[in-house]
């Protein structure tokens, strides 16, 4: 399968200003969905779905219930002596609350060498946040077809943006993105918004990382 030569890293830095006490004690991807799921589980059965058998989760704070939630790896088979799922928790107590949004960087490389360690060509990242009926493997292979650095998949004008709210926005030509801003959502020109998933060589990604790091960056979508 496509998936068998990609390195899965779910990010779980993801903002939950909006939603008071229902993310208190547990980060936005482990919100509950139709009674018996968590919004994790779509993001971990899409990779599944098409032969990926590493997954890194990106973990940020209060992950206690993503412990509880993800020790049967079974469920998505991906209990495994060789890969597998790992959690990749923070090493030091540098990581709180009030920091876990645009840190993302900063935690991923204390977990380089989990990168480093992989022999899987590609790197997909994908959040929690966003769950659409999406293709992943048509996405690998457009973006294997297409020999570009990297790929990254967004969505034009959607409904959930809401107006006056400054929100991540790509600059493009044609299918090419040029630079990425935060704009406020009610302005004239298409919004192009991060749907929170790319894809690179994970050689490249390691790159990027430690220039990010010299440079004191701290985003992954925006930065890297």
């Amino acid at each position: 399968m496509i998936g068998n030569n990609v390195l899965a890293i779910i990010n779980m830095h993801e903002s939950d200003s909006d939603l008071g006490l229902l993310t208190e004690e547990r980060v936005r991807g482990m919100l509950p969905f139709g009674g018996r799921y968590r919004l994790i589980d779509f993001a971990l059965s899409r990779l599944s779905n098409v032969g990926v058998r590493d997954i890194g989760v990106l973990v940020p704070c209060k992950f206690s219930s993503v412990i509880d939630h993800l020790r049967n790896a079974k469920t998505w088979d991906l209990a495994r002596s060789n890969g597998g799922l790992y959690l990749l928790v923070p090493k030091e107590r540098i990581f709180n609350v009030n920091r876990t949004f645009k840190r993302d960087l900063e935690h991923l490389y204390t977990h380089i060498d989990f990168l480093r360690a992989s022999k899987k060509e590609y790197v997909l990242m994908t959040g929690t946040s966003t769950i659409a009926d999406m293709d992943h493997a048509a996405v690998l292979e457009a973006h294997m077809a297409s020999k570009a650095d990297i790929t990254l998949v967004y969505c034009k004008n959607p409904s959930w943006v809401p107006y006056s709210e400054k929100t991540m926005s790509l600059a493009m030509e044609g299918d090419r993105i040029t630079n990425v801003e935060y704009v406020q959502s009610d302005m004239e020109s298409p919004i192009y918004t991060n749907m929170l998933k790319f894809i690179m060589k994970r050689e490249l990604l390691i790159s990027l990382m430690e220039e990010c790091q010299e440079r004191g960056e701290t985003d992954i979508y925006k930065d890297i």
